[in-house]
């Protein structure tokens, strides 16, 4: 299980910084969510996320005996959600602009946290499922499915991505290890298949055109398939795998921390005069150092246990325990 969680970091800081840079493009470049570098991220990165949670979701639940999902567990299952997802968001949607950007507190949760909500809703479908299926154990993949299938007339009839869809792959590909009939051939094939068929995706016009929310997720299965083989074969001593994986421990930090890092104008560059090719490394680098700033942020707040529990979420340490 240890080695399955290690690549998942790797995959998860490679997911992140792909989050990065496409907000980069987004702030940086007039029009940027017509970019087509914008289109290529967002055909894939979010579900990817999502396909990630799926499969931590399954490794939570393995801790735990069917005899310990009790109503006791389901209910401290949604409350470790509630502070660990929605009060970092409301923390980082209110009170830090309060602090630094605004003169007021808007009582929302920003947009740019809706991910935060969305795996709130979904993680907890998930700890009902579990608690349902610790009763009724044959119960829980038609409860997968059933969840899945309502989620059609809910979503896609909106042009929405049914981002459930791809978290409840991730957990049965990790419960059924479904990994092991993926072998080099089908990740090759699902790459080339993407590297074709990845322009055919525009993401402005989800909306007026809700047939590319089909494939965006067409798209999205392929760079999932290629992504898991790809990790879950790397080599975990590898210096970029090493890397990676410290990212991906500290994915939430910098998912809510880098956007008040996105604005990189101030270097006078003029992004739009770059080749695809060209903005993608240099976004990348700046992706990259961003993540160690949020990092670093992180860090310094949690050192003191109260905030790092409103700021991110962080249990309190009890006796020196490992929670």
């Amino acid at each position: 299980m240890n080695q399955r969680v290690k690549y998942l970091d790797a995959l998860r800081g490679f997911a992140i910084l792909t989050v990065v840079i496409g907000h980069l493009v987004q702030r940086n470049i007039n029009d940027g969510t017509a970019h087509p570098l914008f289109d290529l991220i967002y055909s894939f990165h979010m579900p990817l996320f999502f396909f990630i949670c799926g499969c931590s979701q399954w490794f939570s639940f393995k801790k735990y005996s069917i005899n310990q999902l009790n109503i006791k567990w389901l209910i401290g299952g949604v409350i470790r959600k509630l502070y660990t997802l929605i009060l970092p968001a409301i923390v980082w949607s209110m009170i830090v602009p309060f602090m630094f950007t605004s003169d007021t507190i808007i009582i929302k949760i920003s947009n740019g946290y809706w991910f935060l909500e969305t795996l709130f809703k979904i993680s907890v479908i998930f700890v009902m499922i579990g608690y349902v299926s610790s009763k009724w154990r044959k119960a829980e993949v038609s409860l997968i499915l059933f969840v899945n299938f309502s989620f059609v007339f809910l979503f896609l009839y909106k042009g929405t991505m049914p981002y459930i869809w791809f978290y409840s792959l991730g957990y049965l590909v990790q419960k059924y290890d479904w990994g092991r009939f993926c072998n080099t051939w089908m990740a090759a094939i699902a790459f080339i298949v993407f590297s074709l068929c990845s322009h055919f995706f525009v993401h402005d016009s989800i909306a007026s055109h809700p047939y590319q929310v089909w494939i965006q997720m067409t798209l999205s299965v392929l760079v999932i398939v290629f992504c898991y083989h790809l990790f879950s074969q790397a080599n975990e001593e590898s210096f970029v795998i090493k890397k990676l994986s410290e990212i991906g421990k500290y994915t939430l930090g910098i998912y809510l921390a880098q956007n008040y890092l996105l604005d990189v104008r101030f270097l006078a560059i003029d992004y739009a005069s770059l080749s695809n090719s060209m903005l993608l490394v240099l976004f990348t680098a700046i992706a990259i150092i961003i993540s160690y700033l949020c990092i670093v942020i992180q860090k310094f707040i949690e050192s003191n246990q109260f905030l790092g529990f409103i700021f991110y979420g962080k249990r309190f340490k009890i006796r020196n325990e490992k929670i």
